[in-house]
Formats: C-alpha cells, structure tokens, sequence
C-alpha cells in the first residue's frame, strides 16, 4: 500500500525545535488576573490542594462557594486536581462546582491537569460526577481546550498517559479535534513518541493520517510506524469485511427480488388461467342459455301449429 504524501512543516505550538517545545507543553502558566473579592476563600482552596477532606466538607457546609479562589485565580476545583484528590474533587462537584471555572493562565481546567498528571481516578470521579449532574456535562469539560487548542484528549496523549487516553475516548472525547498546531491527539502521541498512548489511541479509533506516518519518520521511530502500519492494514481489511458483508446482503435482495418477480409471474400466470377458465366457462353457460331458448321457441311454435290445425279441424 503506497504512503500518501505527507507534509512536515515546523509545529507553529512549538516554534518548529522540538527540543525548545517543553515550555508549551506544560500547562503552568503565569498568574491569571485576580478574580472577584467575594470570591476568595483561600481556606478552601488550600484544604483541597492538602486534600483535607473533612475541611472541604465543613467548609462548604459553611456556605463557602465551591468555586472559591486565591488571590492568583487558582480554584478550589484545580487545586484538588494539582494534588491528585479525586475525594475532595467529588465533594466540590456535588456541591455544584463550575469544572471549566478556576483556569490557570494557559486556560487549562482541572481535567487537564488530571490528564497531564495521568490522574485516572480524579478523572474517573469527575467525570462520573459531572454525568450524575447533567449528561451533557462531560462532553462540554473534554472538549475544553487551552489558550494553545489542547483538549484534555491532546494533554493525556502528549505525556504518553495510555490508560487516561482510553478513558478519555472511552467516555467520548473527539479523537479528530485539533489544536492550534494542526495536530490530532494521535498525531501528537506520534510527535512526542508515546507509544503507550498511540497504541491505545489506536484501539480507541483514532484514524492514521499522513501526518503521523510523517512524523513516526522525522522521529525514526520504527516501532510507532509499525502499529500505524497494522492499523491502517486492519482499517482496510474491516472494509473489506464491510464490504463483502454489503455484496452478500445485495445478492441476497437481488435473490429475493428475483423470487418475487418469479412468484409474481406465477401469479399472473394463475390470473390468467382463472380468466380463461371462467372465460370459457361463461361462453358455455351463454351457449346453453341460448339452446335452451332455442327449444324453447320451437315447442312455442309447434303448440301453436298444433293449436291452427286443430281449429282447422273443427271448422271442417
């Protein structure tokens, strides 16, 4: 199978060196502007960074805002996701916490961080809970993206975190979107050489494009284009399976459809004898009428000669 042509031009996220593109990667990010006085419960935010679950707990009992933030922006919500505390993660979502509120300065969200950290069990508890919530939820927090166009999806895969992208898929995250590079979550499994994550990004039906066998090349990275390989192989024997399947399911109404058109000749074949049959039997029924009527008007006729010559007679 020929390799399509595949461009290779310099990622604009990371300045075209790989070697400078650490920086982007990481989602830390300069202190975002203050936010709203009234929102500033600093104690909640430091007892979900130390995942202090009890504080948490009395805290919000207190009537303290589940989107309570510091001074530099950071939110209760991001600052569990930072310490890996899926506990006090899901005491703050069932007390209504907003999941793409409390940014860092690069715009990521709590389920990016779980998803650079590979915190499959915060992610697990958030989403679980954002489901309980609104089923709609989940969808909206995976496709939030960065000042940069990366979703949750593009983090997880970009630190090689396999078991994260499986989930993240699993649960609907889109394996086609984009971020601001032109990359897809494989392609930037690919560019990062994760093979974990291309492996498992591969199962969940992500699509091999030209610019991940370019960049399993630019890498020298065998092992990545092979599973590309297979995959592509196996995409192409599924469609043959599919189509196969279609052919034979073709056939089969063109069978039935020949079955008909013969039970429907034979149909007519049937009318056609009946007409006929009733045809000729409404001809023989006409020429009995007819005899009949025949013989009838001769016995007429014969009574009235019959009667003359009588009356002839009796003159005489």
């Amino acid at each position: 199978m020929p390799r399509l042509a595949s461009s290779s031009s310099s990622p604009r996220r990371f300045g075209g060196d790989r070697t400078n593109a650490t920086s982007s990667r990481a989602l830390a990010a300069p202190p975002p502007k203050p936010v709203a006085s009234r929102d500033r419960h600093p104690e909640l935010v430091h007892a979900a960074s130390r995942g202090n679950d009890d504080e948490v707990r009395k805290l919000l009992a207190l009537g303290v805002h589940p989107d309570a933030a510091k001074r530099d922006g950071e939110g209760a919500l991001f600052a569990a996701a930072s310490g890996g505390h899926a506990a006090c993660a899901r005491l703050l979502l069932r007390a209504g916490a907003d999941p793409l509120a409390g940014r860092d300065g690069q715009g990521a969200t709590a389920l990016h961080v779980a998803a650079r950290r590979g915190d499959v069990p915060f992610a697990t508890v958030a989403l679980d809970e954002l489901a309980r919530r609104d089923p709609a939820a989940p969808p909206a927090i995976m496709a939030a993206e960065t000042h940069v166009g990366l979703t949750p999806l593009h983090v997880a895969a970009e630190e090689g975190h396999a078991e994260l992208c499986a989930l993240l898929a699993a649960r609907g995250a889109d394996l086609t979107r984009r971020d601001l590079a032109g990359r897809a979550p494989l392609e930037s499994a690919v560019y990062w050489s994760r093979r974990d994550a291309v492996r498992e990004l591969l199962r969940s039906g992500a699509k091999v494009t030209d610019e991940a066998f370019a960049r399993a090349d630019a890498n020298g990275d065998a092992n990545i284009e092979a599973a590309l390989w297979r995959a592509v192989a196996e995409e192409a024997r599924d469609a043959r399976v599919d189509a196969e399947s279609r052919v034979a399911e073709l056939r089969a109404f063109a069978d039935d459809r020949d079955a008909l058109a013969r039970e429907l000749e034979r149909e007519r074949d049937a009318r056609v004898v009946a007409q006929t049959a009733a045809m000729a039997a409404a001809a023989k029924v006409t020429e009995h009428a007819e005899a009949e009527a025949k013989a009838k008007a001769r016995e007429v006729e014969a009574e009235e000669r019959s009667r003359a010559s009588d009356a002839r007679w009796a003159k005489e």
